[in-house]
């Protein structure tokens, strides 16, 4: 394997790693989360709906740490510019966030996975590598030319 595929997967799995390390901080800050909402009076639509949006983040960090990690193993499975667009969906999200809110770790874990995405996708390999043919001391009569 090349040193260009080797730092591809490398910066995949970074990636995947930061985006599935973002999901579980936040997973696990949303007992907090819920007893604020408890605590602030907001009307259940409100409440609710804040609560389903905190999930559906957390969840949509790992998914895309878990397509992270496919890019990575597979990357002919998946095509360049949906990895890129799926790369800048964190770098969005954690500029609006730290915008607003100042979380330096989750965000800084979201702008991490999105700087590794798009130095793999610089460095996306161009097809699947072949597999070694065989030595020569393996072919069969079938495939050797007559005598």
């Amino acid at each position: 394997m090349s040193i260009r595929n080797t730092t591809f997967r490398t910066c995949m799995l970074l990636g995947a790693s930061a985006l599935i390390g973002a999901a579980i901080f936040y997973g696990f800050s949303y007992i907090g989360v819920s007893s604020v909402i408890r605590t602030a009076n907001f009307t259940p639509f409100y409440a609710e709906s804040i609560r389903s949006l905190w999930i559906g983040y957390c969840l949509q960090a790992a998914l895309l740490g878990v397509l992270l990690i496919v890019a990575a193993l597979r990357p002919h499975w998946i095509s360049r510019p949906l990895v890129v667009i799926c790369g800048l969906m964190p770098l969005a999200q954690a500029v609006l966030a730290m915008s607003s809110t100042g979380s330096v770790w989750g965000m800084g874990s979201m702008f991490a996975a999105a700087i590794f995405v798009l130095i793999g996708a610089v460095l996306w390999p161009n097809r699947p590598e072949a597999p070694l043919a065989p030595p020569p001391s393996e072919v069969t009569s079938a495939t050797a030319p007559p005598p």
